[in-house]
């Protein structure tokens, strides 16, 4: 399945826990309807785990949360697509404005246990790379 996003990241503010919550608002199209959300990332727990609380914004909503756009993150473009390869659900992104493609998986095994798709060729793996990351 496509779909075409785009990915304004807002103005971040300190959180109660002491750290910083990263805020992103998106808008995804396909198949003719266009579907609003907004997400906000919080910083790592004690646990280690991150914790993201995501919600459906009406497109009047949507349009409000563009006046916090962070000047420091340009929006991004992404064409994606979404599809099944063995045990895993796949996502992968082109950045359009940036000639960059990257490939997600989702899956309950290690990493080192992933079989990727024939077509795929890894010119390089960037999930520790910072550049690549919303924080």
């Amino acid at each position: 399945q496509r779909f075409d996003v785009a990915q304004t990241v807002l103005r971040r503010a300190p959180s109660q826990s002491g750290g910083e919550e990263w805020v992103r608002r998106r808008f995804a199209r396909t198949g003719g309807a266009t579907h609003y959300s907004h997400t906000v990332r919080r910083a790592p727990t004690q646990a280690g785990g991150n914790v993201e609380l995501k919600r459906h914004l009406t497109e009047r909503e949507y349009i409000a949360l563009l006046a916090f756009a962070d000047a420091g993150h340009a929006e991004v473009h992404i064409t994606r697509w979404c599809f099944l390869h063995g045990d895993s659900v796949y996502v992968m992104d082109d950045l359009v404005d940036h000639g960059v493609t990257l490939l997600r998986a989702q899956c309950d095994d290690k990493p080192a246990q992933l079989v990727l798709p024939d077509f795929v060729r890894v010119s390089r793996d960037v999930s520790d790379d910072p550049q690549f990351s919303i924080r």
